[in-house]
């Protein structure tokens, strides 16, 4: 009987086996390949503004408390209030709501503590004493005059010991630069003495400036511009509204100032290391990642991908700052640490079977969403998204499997295809018709052999009687 039901039982096996469908699996993998966190902190040679850990000691410190000292300047030939302008009510306001934000965004790390003066301090020079260079914004010799002079100014009733940045609004009318600006090092006096400070140009008292200042900040910690700051005219074309220093003054989605990146979170300190995921993708990795805004134990992971380059992945949910993102997701970006403040030291990472952003649209819709993947032409590590909760996303992180990866593509903008290209994962099983074929082979295959030993048998008994 044993011998009998070999060959069905063995198709049948081969037949159940291959009939199972193919899925991709949420459990976590057998090994988790993680390295430690030091091997994902990018360093950078460039002196202050750039995304490494190396940041420049000029830089004030993100925890603790930051002494803000504010300045209204104004000058002999516009000033800074009239009848019915509402001018410091507006400023307190402002700074009042960048303030929140940035406590808030740091989790109670940060406490910042702001010393206004009650008047204006008035320039000793005309606007005409202040020219922007052209691109609405000073040079480094009138933006430094500039912030001396207002300093100077305010001496006689303003006491400036113990300030970590200085923060100097003005009334814009041209010729002065229309674009805010920042320095970590500004020198006052012939003998060393120098500055933080942030200038900051208001066009009206009713101008909302709060996103501005929250941009700014992220200067006086060592940030670099995210935007295009080189190009005429700028804009957002490397990273969208995703972090504050990219666009922090509005994109026209309902948004002026969206949630600061993982990356930055994690070098400003706000999050520790233990709530960072350094991956190692020789070996698949599952990572749940909590939402940003939730700062649970797992905010993000990041795959080194060079010694100045690197993968980080995140979850972003429409809460808080990011209350108005229009699709929640995970978000991956590609930092390099060795391009320079407003070249794209910052890039979003677009999800397979689509092309690199171009419109605000097209960036706030780059997120992943379950069953679609980054693939990252530098390395070939894949980013898949398994499961998506209201809290959380599940994300499988592999390295380069046999599919042959684009050539000759940069690593932040990918060989391009139609923007409207539905993303297509790989098959990750046989493909059902051919299994399906297979297992017929297997079974009338298993079925003719069992015909033919009981007729050999048959045979066998019919001799052995006869003799």
């Amino acid at each position: 009987m044993r011998s009998r039901m070999s060959a069905p039982l063995i198709a049948l096996a081969l037949v159940s086996g291959l009939l199972v469908p193919a899925t991709i699996p949420t459990g976590q993998p057998a090994v988790a390949a993680a390295r430690p966190v030091a091997e994902c902190r990018l360093e950078s040679s460039w002196r202050q503004f750039n995304e490494g850990f190396a940041i420049d000691e000029a830089a004030a410190d993100a925890t603790g408390t930051l002494t803000v000292q504010a300045v209204y300047a104004d000058f002999p030939d516009q000033r800074g209030g009239g009848d019915g302008e509402f001018w410091l009510e507006h400023l307190h306001a402002d700074a009042a709501q960048a303030i929140a934000n940035l406590e808030t965004q740091s989790a109670g790390r940060l406490d910042v503590v702001i010393r206004e003066p009650a008047t204006w301090v008035t320039l000793p020079h005309g606007t005409s004493a202040y020219p922007e260079s052209g691109d609405a914004a000073w040079g480094n010799r009138v933006f430094h005059e500039f912030v001396t002079d207002a300093i100077a100014a305010a001496a006689p009733t303003i006491d400036f010991a113990g300030a970590d940045v200085v923060w100097v609004f003005y009334p814009w009318v041209a010729p002065l630069a229309a674009r805010a600006q920042a320095d970590n090092f500004v020198p006052l006096t012939p003998d060393g003495e120098v500055f933080r400070a942030i200038t900051m140009p208001k066009p009206g008292s009713d101008a909302v400036v709060a996103p501005v200042i929250v941009h700014e900040t992220g200067h006086t910690f060592g940030f670099p511009d995210l935007y295009d700051a080189v190009a005429p005219g700028g804009g957002s074309p490397f990273l969208g509204s995703w972090d504050p220093m990219s666009d922090g003054w509005g994109d026209g989605a309902a948004l002026e100032s969206w949630e600061f990146m993982g990356w930055h979170l994690w070098r400003l300190g706000w999050i520790d290391d233990d709530q960072v995921t350094c991956v190692d993708p020789s070996t698949p990795i599952d990572v749940t990642l909590d939402a940003l805004t939730q700062r649970g134990g797992s905010v993000i992971a990041v795959v080194p991908a060079g010694e100045h380059r690197a993968l980080v992945i995140e979850s972003r949910k429409a809460e808080r700052y990011d209350a108005a993102i229009p699709r929640p997701g995970v978000l991956v970006t590609v930092v390099d640490s060795e391009v320079g403040t407003g070249e794209g030291p910052v890039r979003v990472a677009p999800r397979d079977g689509t092309a690199f952003p171009v419109t605000t649209e097209e960036f706030a819709n780059a997120t992943l969403l379950p069953g679609e993947r980054y693939t990252d032409p530098g390395t070939g590590v894949t980013v898949t998204v398994l499961e998506s909760t209201g809290g959380s996303d599940l994300v499988r992180i592999a390295g380069p499997d046999a599919t042959p990866q684009p050539q000759g593509t940069s690593a932040a903008e990918p060989a391009a295809e139609p923007a409207d290209a539905v993303a297509i994962l790989p098959p990750t099983g046989s493909e059902p018709r051919a299994a399906f074929l297979t297992a017929m082979v297997l079974v009338l295959a298993g079925g003719a052999a069992w015909s033919a030993t009981r007729t050999r048998r048959a045979l066998v008994t019919r001799r052995s009687g006869s003799d």
